[in-house]
């Protein structure tokens, strides 16, 4: 089924279906020719590489609008909490002499996935219980928000001092 679906996926263009085809691929030519025991210890390498594939978009993209909101809502705050009076309307961050969007390509959710690719090998190549594991990827979480609105924060402020708004 694997073989299949990477053909199809190739021959339609569909680069999910040929990614996620190409991982079992991989995972049933290791059982071929090495066996059962071998993909057991490839488990986590080839379970891995799922971070490699576009299929990861059907959990990202419902996450856009509401980190684009939260972003919004940390910078407008930290703006006001700087003496700069700001208007929050979703997405949207009115100044007196402005205003700025957070775009969909500044929600960060790209961003996400790059601190669980990061976190996820790290938690299980290092750490040995499972509580420390999911420790280790709830922080690499937080300081994924952390940084996006802290990254944010310095790019706006220098739009807003040239006299022109950025996204």
């Amino acid at each position: 089924p694997s073989l299949a679906g990477l053909l199809v996926g190739i021959a339609g263009g569909v680069i999910t279906v040929s990614s996620v085809s190409f991982i079992g691929l991989l995972a049933g030519l290791t059982l071929f020719l090495f066996g059962g025991g071998f993909v057991q210890l490839l488990a986590f390498p080839l379970a891995y590489l799922v971070f490699m594939t576009p299929f990861l978009d059907v959990v990202v993209d419902p996450l856009h609008h509401p980190l684009q909101v939260m972003g919004a809502t940390v910078v407008s705050t930290l703006f006001q909490n700087a003496g700069v009076p700001t208007y929050l309307d979703g997405t949207f961050i009115y100044f007196p002499n402005g205003v700025l969007e957070v775009a969909v390509q500044c929600s960060g959710a790209g961003f996400l996935i790059s601190a669980l690719a990061i976190g996820v090998p790290l938690a299980a190549l290092v750490l040995h219980s499972w509580w420390s594991r999911g420790a280790l990827i709830l922080i690499a979480l937080l300081i994924d928000g952390v940084v996006r609105s802290d990254v944010s924060w310095p790019d706006w402020v220098t739009g807003l001092d040239e006299g022109r708004p950025r996204d």
